[in-house]
């Protein structure tokens, strides 16, 4: 099974979760909500998120806190557009 994680506000893809998704699961694809991702405006972030989402929308999408907001965003787009 693929899973997309998107880690929380500040989160890594080299901590907790992130480690052991990626050590178990072989389809495992992870987008940090870090510094980096966090200085682009929010509608950029969101479009970020629902860009990998599209790229394989049959793959289990797993977010935490902040990173789960953004999908939330990212779906509604998705259904607006659908």
């Amino acid at each position: 099974m693929d899973v997309l994680y998107i880690t929380g506000r500040g989160g890594s893809l080299n901590k907790e979760i992130a480690v052991y998704l990626a050590r178990n699961i072989r389809g495992f694809e992870g987008i940090a909500v870090d510094t980096q991702l966090l200085k682009r405006r929010p509608l950029e972030q969101v479009e970020l998120i629902r860009q990998k989402m599209a790229e394989d929308p049959t793959r289990l999408v797993i977010a935490n806190s902040y990173g789960a907001y953004l999908v939330s965003h990212a779906l509604a787009q998705i259904l607006v557009v659908n």
